[in-house]
């Protein structure tokens, strides 16, 4: 069954669909909180069922379930796009709409339960994460945005990472993020099914085994839950969470306080799904830069 259910808020107010590094704070947060006594864990996201389970050793494995490709499930309006070949797999070209914002990039594009796009660069310190990050953010291929990844390979066990997150711009780690550069350097030939990925927040593992049956297995990420640490690498989101079969709901503020606060709120019967481009305030929709 079902243990927890929670929903996640950016810093902008959006509702997202998934955090890894909020994954793993809110088992070790509902543990130190004596909400449950179970070391693993079942949780339902919006759009998702993740397994949670705490070592001995304090670190947190998130089952993450498997990547998504399809370009309308990411989604990603891959219409009229050329892609390119790259391992077993392929990258898809986005190109500015003004040439002076840079050239055409070429992205692999994956679904964690949230969108990514992942570029491989040669220096991910020189990458151009503030600059170009935002407008892979709101390129209007991605109709509810994403996440735009920047991954420096060092070694067939060994990445660097840096991530420019929907509604939150640059991150210190994002767990999706690393899963989603994992998986894509896998399909690209790029790496092998256990990797450490190096942030500015610290390191996670993450391990995917590839092609399972008829479909693909699910990403395993392991990391460490120190609460006062991850509520610094969150950046001001929130986590709602409700306790199984009970009304009231636990709201978590994170990256404002050291150590995480909850407060009881009333349940929304009907949770709304995450608002796509066209839904948001003007302040928040994308106002050029990338073309189609």
């Amino acid at each position: 069954g079902i243990d927890f259910e929670y929903v996640i808020h950016n810093h902008d107010g959006g509702e997202v669909e998934q955090c890894g590094n909020g994954a793993r704070c809110f088992v070790r947060y509902v543990r130190d909180q004596g909400l449950t006594t179970k070391d693993v864990v079942r949780v339902r996201t919006v759009n998702n069922t993740l397994v949670l389970s705490l070592g001995a050793d304090g670190r947190v494995t998130v089952d993450m379930g498997p990547p998504v490709f399809e370009p309308a499930a990411i989604p990603f309006d891959a219409a009229g796009l050329l892609p390119e070949p790259s391992g077993s797999w392929q990258k898809w070209p986005l190109a500015p709409a003004d040439p002076a914002q840079g050239a055409t990039i070429f992205v692999a594009t994956l679904s964690m339960g949230n969108p990514h796009a992942v570029q491989v660069v040669a220096d991910v310190d020189r990458a151009p994460v503030l600059t170009e990050g935002p407008l892979v953010e709101r390129h209007p291929r991605f109709p509810n945005r994403v996440n735009a990844g920047y991954m420096q390979v060092v070694s067939r066990s060994h990445i660097r990472l840096r991530v420019y997150e929907r509604g939150a711009g640059e991150t210190l780690a994002c767990g999706t993020g690393a899963c989603a550069a994992v998986v894509a350097g896998i399909r690209l030939g790029l790496l092998d099914a256990r990797v450490d990925v190096d942030t500015q927040g610290g390191r996670l593992t993450i391990e995917w085994d590839g092609a399972q049956g008829e479909g693909w297995a699910p990403v395993r990420m392991t990391g460490p839950a120190n609460l006062e640490r991850l509520a610094k690498l969150l950046g001001g989101r929130k986590i709602r969470c409700q306790i199984a079969g009970a009304i009231p709901t636990l709201e978590f503020q994170k990256g404002v306080l050291p150590a995480m606060q909850a407060s009881v709120i009333q349940r929304s019967p009907h949770r709304p799904r995450p608002k796509t481009k066209s839904e948001m305030p003007s302040s928040q929709a994308w106002n050029g830069g990338w073309s189609k």
